[in-house]
């Protein structure tokens, strides 16, 4: 993932730690009241809601999801797939950074997440790993028949 410190990112809390996400994958953040949850589905399908008439997936790949809260944040993103949403945290700010520097340790919350490759960035003083949002898609949801 080429990430770049010129560009804005929507910062966003997994934990105690920050993710950000290009701007430019991000068509709508909403607080989501309704996700219908469908039976069988893989635990990181947290269900699907309508969006003035269309159904799009809601996946928990960063694993939010808290059964107390009454409120969940939905980052709608296109992708190469379609649209779908992901469940975030809480929702920082759009971000900018001054570099973007590659290693490091990748924090325990985020283990087995293995989208968030980094780069990684500071803003206001936070980390903030990158996610790989067409990488992330294309490994979870199944392919298209071609």
């Amino acid at each position: 993932m080429a990430g770049r410190a010129d560009k804005e990112y929507l910062g966003s809390s997994v934990g105690k730690v920050g993710i950000a996400i290009d701007v430019e994958s991000v068509q709508e953040v909403f607080e989501a009241r309704l996700i219908t949850r469908l039976p069988g589905c893989p635990a990181f399908v947290s269900g699907m809601i309508n969006i003035r008439g269309s159904v799009i997936p809601v996946l928990d790949l960063l694993k939010v999801f808290d059964p107390a809260a009454a409120v969940k944040r939905v980052a709608i993103l296109k992708t190469s797939e379609g649209l779908v949403g992901l469940l975030i945290g809480v929702l920082d700010d759009l971000l900018r950074f001054d570099s973007l520097e590659q290693g490091g340790a990748v924090p325990d919350v985020l283990k087995g997440v293995g989208h968030v490759l980094g780069p990684k960035g500071v803003a206001g003083g936070r980390e903030y790993y990158l996610v790989d949002v067409e990488r992330m898609i294309a490994s979870t949801l199944p392919h298209k028949a071609q």
